[in-house]
């Protein structure tokens, strides 16, 4: 889907990768957007594959940054507050929630619940009109503005956010390396486009798209928004769908992206 404003074009778009469409499973990626007057939001979440539900973590963490973020910036903060106090307050949420939902109080079953509904990357930017933002992010990934994109790599062992809402981590095998304590943040200065998407940008089917293949869709070379020449609301998401057909996006992936109109 695509949002325009005086100064930025948004879109996402999420698609299910072969491998879970193969295996009956559900895409567990989700993504938004939303663009104010002075300022473009995009996030999106990567649900964990080992959650037999982590789909309902993505979507739902996904719209909850969304309406935080949004809901600080109207409040008057700056940019820089907003990521800082967006941590915090998702740790609070999933906490709300697995108390509410989890039908079982115990540690074991606590830690079990948000494995199965809960662990999800998150990895998101805020950019004014200007071009001047923050990407932010909990888990791997890739971002990308106009020097290029970066991917973030976690040796398959993704920081998610929700480790800090279990009790006693090392029942589950948690680690602190992996539970985060803050987002990761890199300055966005003067983009005229930005981008985010999951780590299933990267992963592909290798078989199908042969060796002289590129790793990435063309995005990576051409990173021109949400469009890539396409006309219409839905352009990003054709083009997934295209990419698809060739052997791209074997993982479920979201991609959100802003170009400066």
């Amino acid at each position: 889907m695509r949002v325009d404003s005086e100064h930025w074009t948004v879109a996402e778009a999420v698609i299910i990768g072969h491998a879970h469409k193969y295996s009956g499973r559900n895409c567990q990626d989700a993504a938004g957007m939303v663009v104010h007057p002075h300022l473009a939001i995009g996030v999106g979440c990567d649900g964990c594959g080992e959650g037999m539900h982590s789909e309902m973590g993505a979507l739902n963490l996904s719209n909850f940054v969304l309406h935080e973020a949004t809901q600080l910036h109207l409040s008057g903060f700056t940019i820089a507050g907003i990521v800082d106090r967006l941590f915090p307050s998702v740790i609070r949420f999933i906490d709300i929630n697995v108390s509410l939902s989890c039908p079982d109080k115990s540690t074991k079953s606590v830690a079990n619940y948000i494995k199965e509904y809960w662990l999800a990357t998150i990895r998101g930017f805020l950019v004014d009109n200007d071009g001047n933002g923050l990407f932010f992010w909990s888990g791997d990934g890739v971002r990308a503005d106009d020097n290029g994109l970066i991917e973030t790599e976690e040796d398959n062992k993704p920081r998610y956010i929700a480790y800090n809402c279990v009790y006693n981590p090392t029942l589950v095998g948690v680690t602190d390396d992996v539970t985060p304590k803050e987002f990761g943040q890199e300055k966005i200065v003067g983009a005229t486009k930005v981008m985010v998407a999951s780590d299933g940008f990267n992963n592909h089917n290798m078989i199908t798209l042969g060796d002289p293949q590129m790793k990435h869709p063309e995005l990576t070379d051409n990173l021109d928004g949400q469009q890539w020449g396409k006309k219409g609301n839905f352009g990003l998401k054709k083009w997934m769908n295209t990419r698809s057909n060739f052997g791209y996006f074997d993982d479920d992936c979201f991609i959100v992206t802003a170009e400066k109109i």
